[in-house]
């Protein structure tokens, strides 16, 4: 089974692949699933045999890497 997380617009699913990985969790960009380009703003977690309280830590996990990519995404410079 395989969950597909929306990621917020302009995320960089790339970026929240990486800092999930390095918190644990394993997700793959989900672009490279599609048929057609247009998809890069979500990411694949396959959780057909996970417990459901690891399942629930893997989402948390996968939120906080979220989380810490889109704190670190340059912002605008106004000038």
């Amino acid at each position: 089974v395989n969950l597909w997380v929306q990621l917020p617009p302009g995320m960089d699913a790339a970026e929240v692949t990486e800092r999930a990985a390095a918190l644990g969790v394993i997700v793959a960009p989900g672009e490279p699933f599609h048929v057609r380009p247009g998809h890069g703003g979500a990411v694949r977690l396959s959780v057909g045999n996970v417990d459901p309280a690891r399942a629930a830590e893997a989402g948390r996990l996968l939120a906080e890497a979220a989380s810490t990519a889109a704190r670190v995404q340059p912002s605008a410079l106004l000038v």
